[in-house]
């Protein structure tokens, strides 16, 4: 009976070790479990919304865009120019305005002309009858820069008359081209125009050679009238007669760059720049050349390159647990999925609905307190990406 016994307790002791196995087991996966859910806890994993600066770049004035330098999607930075408009209000009546003006400055030039070679005859007379050869030098060295003076002025009439029709023809070749490009018109139409256009262009290039050498001649003439001057007697008496033209020249020279000054301006306004104001990606380009642009309808719409600031929303149950300065994670699913610390910068102070993109359902809207997050600009990311945001 005893060794009966014996061999009973032998064999029990196998089978308790097998029954504490499965208990071990579940002690072990219980606390796994309790420990996973305190680390879900402490990390606060929600989604957020990657917020970009979004400018529409336009005028102040109502205007015609004259070029889009830029193309869809293109990368720009800031102070670049993206298009140019032209802005001047009743175009037509300023350009035949300032060539009015430039034709009574020809007209003047030319009455001075023909005022100026009866006086210098009359000079001439005068000298050689009371004054020494030397003088007579001295008056022709005077005459030879007032004409120099004359031929400058004149020089520069033509140059800007030549570019206002110059202008003028551009209009008209842009709207040539566009009713050729809609076989509206005959192509021999536009070629004529492109031909007109080029001779004058030609020949304000030829004035513009003849005007810098005018002014070449001009200081020649000034250099040697100075020092002739230099080396003679002034005779004041010579001098009073021609005062009076030389005023009048003095007066045309003042004129001609009054009218020069309205033209670079009006020329600045015919080609008003409109420039990117921060580095971005062209998203949009809502007008072509040729549209008419006011100060209600954008030009080019430009969005911010590699945004930082993510948007999230977190939930009323775990909002205790964001706030400002906390560090993050950023989560970025990709392509390519990239993980990068971050902070909370500021705590929304209402509860409000989530942007759709963030439901969990279409169609159950779920509620957040939201909650700005600045993260690194080298993960690149995309305005309106949808992220990650988890606590440390």
């Amino acid at each position: 009976m005893g060794r009966k016994n014996g061999a009973n307790s032998v064999g029990n002791r196998p089978s308790i070790g097998h029954h504490l196995a499965p208990v071990a087991v579940w002690v072990l996966t219980s606390l796994a479990v309790v420990g996973l859910f305190y680390t879900r806890s402490q990390q606060v994993v929600v989604f957020g919304l990657v917020q970009g600066r979004v400018f529409d770049v336009a005028t102040t004035c109502t205007g015609r865009v004259i070029s889009v330098n830029v193309k869809l999607f293109d990368r720009v930075q800031k102070g670049q120019t993206v298009a140019v408009m032209d802005i001047v209000p009743d175009n037509k009546r300023i350009d035949e305005q300032l060539k009015s003006q430039l034709e009574t400055i020809s007209a003047q030039i030319q009455h001075l002309t023909a005022q100026l070679i009866p006086t210098q005859e009359r000079l001439v007379a005068e000298v050689s009858q009371t004054e020494t050869a030397r003088a007579k030098d001295l008056r022709q060295f005077a005459d030879d820069v007032d004409s120099m003076r004359l031929r400058v002025l004149e020089l520069r009439a033509r140059i800007e008359t030549e570019r206002m029709t110059a202008r003028s023809m551009e209009g008209d070749i842009a709207v040539t081209r566009k009713l050729v490009d809609a076989n509206a018109l005959v192509v021999e139409e536009l070629n004529k125009l492109l031909r007109q256009y080029a001779t004058v262009e030609t020949t304000i290039q030829d004035n513009q050679i003849q005007l810098e050498q005018a002014q070449k001649n001009l200081d020649s003439a000034q250099q040697r009238l100075a020092s002739f001057s230099a080396m003679t007697v002034e005779h004041p008496s010579v001098d009073h007669a021609l005062e009076v033209i030389r005023k009048q020249i003095g007066v045309q020279e003042h004129l001609m760059n009054e009218v020069t000054t309205q033209l670079a301006v009006l020329r600045s306004q015919q080609a008003f720049e409109l420039k990117s104001p921060f580095d971005g990606i062209v998203s949009r380009i809502a007008l072509d050349v040729g549209d008419v642009a006011d100060v209600n309808a954008s030009v080019v719409r430009i969005a911010q390159a590699d945004p930082t600031e993510v948007l999230g929303y977190i939930d009323e149950s775990q909002a205790s647990q964001i706030r400002e300065g906390v560090a993050v994670e950023v989560v970025r699913r990709g392509p390519p999925p990239m993980i990068a610390r971050a902070e909370v910068v500021s705590v929304g102070p209402v509860v409000e609905q989530l942007p759709t993109q963030l439901w969990r359902s279409r169609n159950i809207p779920q509620w957040g307190r939201p909650f700005l997050v600045r993260a690194s600009a080298d993960m690149k990311l995309l305005a309106g990406e949808k992220v990650g945001i988890r606590r440390l």
